[in-house]
């Protein structure tokens, strides 16, 4: 199947498939970052992400200074590469990003994630 964006309704279909055994991901937002003027400020492009559920947990007790995976499940207008990533539930070797907890705020794609879209910081 096509690496592809889920629409609402595709992402409620399967989470109510997962509600007999508990969902296996929940879906955060977190923002990817353009500049590495947006990546300090913590701004971005806002994209939801999947994540397990101690990841989730982790997120709801405002954690900082940490790093996480997640998989991207929707296309970036800022980072066109990043779409090759899209995370399919039938595909389960997509590649998960890395992402930075940012306390009570969204978290943000890793610098070393970052690195490899815009290059390093000047």
């Amino acid at each position: 199947m096509e690496n592809r964006s889920y629409s609402i309704d595709e992402w409620t279909q399967i989470y109510e498939e997962a509600i007999d055994n508990g969902p296996t991901y929940f879906l955060i937002k977190g923002n990817l970052p353009r500049t590495w003027q947006k990546y300090h400020s913590g701004n971005g492009e806002g994209i939801w992400f999947a994540v397990d559920r101690e990841t989730k947990e982790r997120l709801e007790q405002d954690k900082t200074g940490e790093n996480f995976y997640a998989l991207l499940t929707q296309k970036s207008v800022y980072h066109p590469k990043l779409n090759i990533e899209l995370f399919n539930p039938n595909i389960p070797e997509t590649r998960p990003l890395l992402l930075e907890f940012r306390g009570a705020f969204r978290p943000v794609l890793a610098r070393s994630e970052l690195e490899a879209l815009i290059g390093k910081e000047t």
